[in-house]
């Protein structure tokens, strides 16, 4: 790959790594400006805020990919949350409502093919229905064991046992990679590790067995051994034993055990950087988002609304951490790794096993309150 320029943010052959939110269903004069000068930016990830109907929707997306093209610059990605159960972002007008991750899991205990066959259903319906109204990323499944409160609570992890969250995930990694819809896997090292919602405060965990953070590994480990697993997204935890640095800031969990010793070598994605976890380690958001290139994020997520200001985004050449990262090798093998990644294209399946599989999923019984917004 040629050296990329860092004099300006505008640069043509640069694939941006910040992804971003915009505040509603339809772009502001600000928002069109960052998108069409802003190069650091990276995708944009959606919520429940951005959506009135299908149609509004692909028509959202439609401006934003045209912004982008006559401009000039890398295409971006196009994400959002929809693991199923309580989190879900889209209308019922368009959208399949999907069990959640526990449903799946308690299902696994009775019958582990139909459960296995729900995970691949949800995955088609899933990649299908988002394709349609121009997602091209999903940040699901959860991998972490269901041994966190918070998880217990919203019912968005399979299960206790690492076995079963790794058999039920690798299938829906699986069914996506075939289709050439990108998935997220989340969240390394394990979730399930900590006791805290890290939304609102640090979890940091000391003293902590090796065997039970091998466990929570499992599902992560077999996946990468099994190249099911294309992209990752970390959780903000400091787990002391490792390293007293958060896991998007460390250079000990990214760079030795998840590229070295597990081999991974797909992309790395922040959680969210606005959450109270992450603000606790470095308040100041430019410093945020330079750690976490620098420890080894391909991607960072700051969901902030509305978008930064462009001119604070094209001074970022000026701060002597970001300066530091573009001048380094970890710049350059993660451009790489993006340009890889955004060359995939999404297959859909014939129509006749997208239907079964919404057959299948309505269907399955289990409790629809669980499937109230979180």
């Amino acid at each position: 790959m040629s050296r990329v320029s860092i004099s300006k943010f505008t640069v043509k052959n640069m694939y941006g790594q910040l992804l971003l939110t915009i505040a509603g269903p339809s772009l502001t004069l600000f928002e069109k400006l960052v998108i069409k000068k802003a190069s650091l930016l990276g995708g944009l990830i959606f919520f429940d805020t951005n959506y009135v109907n299908a149609e509004q929707f692909k028509a959202l997306i439609e401006e934003i990919k045209t912004l982008r093209s006559k401009a000039g610059l890398a295409p971006l990605l196009l994400a959002v949350d929809y693991e199923g159960g309580m989190v879900k972002r889209f209308g019922k007008d368009a959208f399949t409502s999907l069990p959640s991750a526990k449903a799946l899991g308690g299902l696994y205990k009775s019958s582990k093919q139909a459960a296995l066959q729900l995970a691949h259903d949800v995955a088609t319906v899933s990649a299908f229905e988002l394709s349609r109204v121009g997602i091209n990323l999903i940040f699901a499944p959860v991998m972490d064991l269901d041994t966190n409160p918070f998880y217990r609570e919203s019912q968005r992890a399979y299960d206790e046992d690492a076995s079963i969250v790794s058999d039920l995930t690798q299938v829906y990694l699986k069914t996506m990679q075939s289709s050439g819809f990108q998935a997220v896997g989340k969240h390394f090292p394990g979730f399930g590790l900590l006791k805290e919602d890290t939304h609102k405060q640090q979890g940091i965990i000391e003293n902590i067995a090796k065997e039970e953070v091998q466990n929570n590994l499992l599902p992560f480990k077999l996946a990468i051994e099994n190249h099911s697993l294309d992209a990752l997204m970390l959780t903000h935890g400091v787990f002391s034993d490792v390293d007293r640095n958060s896991v998007p800031f460390s250079k000990k969990w990214i760079g030795g055990i998840l590229r070295n010793d597990l081999k991974f070598d797909g992309l790395v994605f922040s959680d969210c950087i606005m959450m109270q976890a992450a603000i606790n380690v470095y308040p100041e958001l430019n410093e945020r988002v330079a750690h976490c290139l620098l420890a080894g994020c391909d991607y960072v997520l700051a969901t902030i609304t509305p978008l930064m200001d462009p001119t604070a985004l094209s001074r970022h050449d000026a701060h002597p951490l970001f300066r530091a990262y573009y001048e380094s090798d970890l710049f350059k093998s993660s451009q790489q790794r993006i340009s890889r990644y955004l060359t995939n294209d999404y297959l859909p399946p014939q129509k006749s096993k997208y239907e079964q599989a919404v057959k299948r999923i309505t269907a399955f019984k289990w409790d629809r309150s669980t499937t109230n917004e979180y």
